[in-house]
């Protein structure tokens, strides 16, 4: 079986010895030259040279879940529920708002005036974690979800800051490290596109806190997780010169913790220490002298990977997990008043999980999505919650609330919601990241003994065997995996001297009118010939409709990872496809080198659906009739078993209602 490269064991490379750390107080570590004072006392530290590890205790490697890149090496899921309802309307109680799309964790998010975005994250396959590129944006007034232009590249375990019209999302894990990413990506809120600055200057690190100076138009990174331990430094970039520089390090290092903006402070609380576990203490950075203070009131319950916002002279910190009180997952919700230097309790969550995200569009503190085992029942134990809370001082939020506890869709995947699908306008294009293992790395392949052919001939089987029916919320949405020939058609990309012999397959379907589906699976049946296979990767496009054909290509994404069972493949989509209603055309094209894996095909289909399906082949190595261009696949293949293709296509509905008459399915199937 093929599958996405597995993560779990990554840490296992960690060197499990380092020297020891440093004493630590029970309410945290005590700062550099600044005894621990009272809750009420504040004491400032001095300005001074930065020097290597100020800061920076040495420390044992730190091993335990707080590090884990992945739930799926999580070795301790148990936790708290959170409280039981939200029956009030008043502010400062958290109530259920639109579920997110998509459910995910280890995802980075910002804040503009007007909406809030979630960036990145981890998310659940339907047979494993993996790390994705989708942006999601969310408004507060109209209570809907968009899916925006998605990152550069997939990522998680990041953060990230909005000021002046831009997104900044610095570092984060793409899948590979220590060391981990250095990418800046910038994303321009108004013309909905991306850009990569310079790269983060130092050694890379995973959940820093990430702060936005609009008055500055700068951005501060403060500490974070380098692959051993909890680190100190200060990374501040100047979007104005595009430039990164260094400022004082901090006086403990930590990772995992909370922060936000505070007139001309930038105040720091909870995440973990040189040991890896919860402070509870809190320090703030001055932006004009380049100091740090500290000896402020700590924290009731310190913890890692919460929601944070600030909204006046307070800091909001909500949810997060591994707390100082033992908690696997929290839901308390703390508010830090800057002016009187204490600390009070809010309403806690309604679902605690841990390496959420959020934060405060106007008066309004979100706490989104998470991961929580296993009180969160979906898929991957990913909470779909977006749970907000009106801060005292502004309007209420006027959406009726409910009494829902957690989102968990046991009888449909429809998740009622606007979104901006992939369209002519909004083309989608991903990076899977699954590299080939091309024989032309070490020169141009040699041609095998045979000839490429468009069709494999009657070598398969035509037994029926149905697959298994997803996982809520996750749906069938369209099937036509039935009716099988003993045939398979070529849909292949080729090596280098191959090029000739690129060739697609594309099939048609239906998304019903007044629904929008979120694609996030392709599962096709096919098989190897001329050769053992197997493939390096996939890849899946989708098309408008042209009259009886393919058109415009709105959604691309190459270098897929799939698992294969017998002759069934399953692509799961690193970014959901989104389509609004109308007709589509869908093809999967295998990454294969025929020198020395042969062919892939893909299953005829002996009855046809809506159009038959099409074929193309740019290149002109099979001499069709149309040329390269889109045809009808028997004018090209007529030794096909069949006018159509076998696949299905799983994910959820989220936007419109379910067929009716369906059950839990929402399904569409065509005989």
């Amino acid at each position: 079986m093929l599958e996405r490269s597995n993560r779990r064991n990554l840490w296992r490379l960690i060197p499990l010895l380092l020297l020891l750390v440093t004493a630590m107080g029970a309410g945290g570590m005590a700062f550099a030259g600044v005894p621990t004072q009272g809750a009420n006392s504040v004491t400032q530290q001095s300005k001074g040279q930065d020097t290597p590890g100020k800061g920076q205790n040495k420390q044992v490697a730190i091993t335990n879940d707080t590090v884990a890149l992945s739930n799926g090496t999580l070795t301790d899921k148990g936790g708290t529920v959170g409280k039981s309802s939200d029956t009030t309307n008043s502010p400062d109680v958290f109530v259920n708002k639109a579920a997110v799309p998509v459910p995910v964790d280890r995802h980075a998010s910002a804040a503009s005036p007007t909406h809030l975005y979630l960036l990145g994250g981890e998310y659940w396959t339907g047979s494993a974690y993996a790390i994705t590129s989708t942006v999601q944006r969310y408004d507060p007034v109209a209570d809907t979800w968009a899916f925006m232009a998605p990152m550069p590249g997939p990522l998680d375990n990041a953060e990230a800051c909005s000021m002046n019209g831009k997104i900044y999302v610095p570092g984060g894990y793409a899948g590979s490290g220590p060391p981990f990413s250095t990418n800046l990506y910038m994303y321009d809120i108004t013309n909905n596109g991306w850009s990569t600055g310079p790269a983060v200057i130092g050694t890379p690190t995973l959940w820093p806190v990430v702060v936005c100076n609009a008055a500055t138009n700068k951005v501060y990174v403060f500490g974070g997780f380098d692959g051993v331990g909890a680190t100190a430094a200060v990374k501040i970039y100047d979007a104005q010169i595009t430039t990164w520089t260094t400022g004082t390090s901090s006086p403990v290092a930590r990772y995992g913790a909370d922060g936000g903006l505070i007139g001309t402070k930038l105040f720091v609380a909870g995440g973990a220490g040189a040991a890896g576990t919860a402070l509870t203490s809190v320090e703030s950075y001055d932006i004009a002298g380049d100091f740090w203070t500290g000896g402020y009131a700590p924290m009731a319950v310190g913890g890692l990977y919460g929601s944070a916002g600030v909204f006046g002279t307070a800091l909001y910190i909500s949810g997060g997990g591994f707390g100082s009180d033992g908690s696997a997952y929290l839901a308390r919700t703390e508010r830090y008043d800057s002016v009187a230097n204490t600390w009070s309790t809010v309403d806690p969550l309604l679902v605690a999980a841990r390496h959420m995200n959020g934060g405060v569009v106007t008066n309004l503190f979100h706490a989104d999505s998470g991961f929580n085992s296993p009180t969160c029942a979906t898929p991957g134990n990913l909470c779909p919650n977006n749970q907000q809370l009106t801060l005292a001082g502004g309007a209420t939020s006027t959406p009726t609330r409910t009494n829902t506890v957690v989102v968990t869709p046991t009888s449909t995947a429809c998740v009622p919601s606007a979104v901006n699908f992939a369209s002519v306008d909004h083309p989608v294009v991903v990076d899977g990241g699954v590299k080939s293992t091309s024989q032309n790395a070490n020169g141009p392949a040699k041609q095998q003994t045979g000839t490429i052919q468009k069709n494999s001939g009657s070598v398969g089987s035509s037994k029926f065997v149905p697959l298994a029916e997803p996982k809520a919320p996750f749906v069938t949405l369209y099937d036509q995996y039935d009716n099988f020939s003993t045939t398979a058609s070529v849909s292949q990309d080729f090596e280098a001297a191959n090029n000739a012999f690129d060739a697609q397959l594309g099939d048609d379907f239906v998304v019903p009118a007044g629904q929008t589906w979120s694609i996030t699976n392709v599962a096709l049946r096919g098989l190897y010939f001329n050769g053992p296979g197997p493939a390096a990767s996939m890849n899946v496009y989708f098309y408008t409709n042209g009259g009886t054909l393919p058109a415009t290509p709105v959604y691309t994404a190459t270098n897929l990872a799939f698992s294969v069972t017998g002759e069934d493949f399953s692509v799961p989509l690193t970014v959901p496809a989104v389509l609004s209603a109308g007709t589509y055309w869908v093809s999967v094209q295998a990454r294969l080198d025929f020198t020395p894996g042969g062919e892939f095909g893909w299953y005829d289909r002996t009855v046809q659906s809506n159009s038959p399906a099409a074929f193309r082949n740019p290149g002109g190595g099979f001499n069709c009739p149309a040329g390269g261009a889109w045809a009808a696949k028997t004018g090209c293949i007529p030794t096909a078993g069949g006018p159509d293709q076998v696949f299905k296509l799983v994910g959820t509905i989220v936007g419109g209602g379910c067929p009716t008459g369906n059950g839990n399915r929402c399904k569409q199937k065509l005989q």
